[in-house]
């Protein structure tokens, strides 16, 4: 019965409406010029949230949730009823401001989970290297206990330790994460 849930789950097609947002989607992302710097930012945010998408695509989907919302809203107002206009219009508001929000809270959320482990990996690391000064053995031993988020970032920076310094290593894991600690 499981089976035949997850199956029909699989096979629903996309709504028409839903096709042709993600096609304006698409279209907006083509038009969108972003500053080479706001470009590089957003690159970085979004590959820390861990969001597969371009910083044009990021805004584009933005764009189109709040604009759709505010041509609801202004149909609303003239149509409907100011008042319902102007709620509607809030919800617009609501919507943008907690958009905005997503990715930083991703970042955030994601950063902490990596804080909570890091002193259980640095004590590792210190137990190991009272008998070994193998680092890079250390840290490949601790990726199976490692919870998701430390694991996603360790595997990186043990490859990049193999093929690089431990420095460079180190410190493109310490941009990465973007922790405090």
């Amino acid at each position: 019965r499981a089976f035949d849930a997850t199956v029909e789950r699989q096979s629903t097609k996309p709504k028409r409406i839903d096709r042709w947002m993600d096609s304006l989607r698409q279209w907006i992302a083509g038009h969108l010029k972003i500053n080479p710097y706001r470009r590089m930012e957003l690159e970085e945010d979004l590959f820390a949230a861990e969001m597969n998408m371009t910083p044009e695509q990021y805004m584009a989907k933005s764009i189109v949730k709040v604009g759709g919302l505010g041509l609801l809203a202004i149909v609303c107002f003239f149509a409907i009823s100011p008042l319902f206009g102007g709620i509607v219009a809030a919800t617009t508001v609501l919507l943008y401001v907690t958009d905005q929000k997503e990715m930083p809270t991703r970042i955030r959320a994601r950063r902490e989970a990596i804080e909570k482990e890091l002193p259980r990996l640095v004590s590792t690391v210190q137990k190991a290297l009272l008998h070994s000064r193998n680092v890079l053995r250390t840290l490949e031993e601790y990726i199976p206990n490692a919870g998701p988020e430390l694991r996603r970032e360790l595997v990186i920076t043990v490859a990049d330790m193999k093929s690089g310094s431990y420095e460079t290593a180190i410190s493109r894991l310490e941009a990465r994460v973007r922790s405090e600690l």
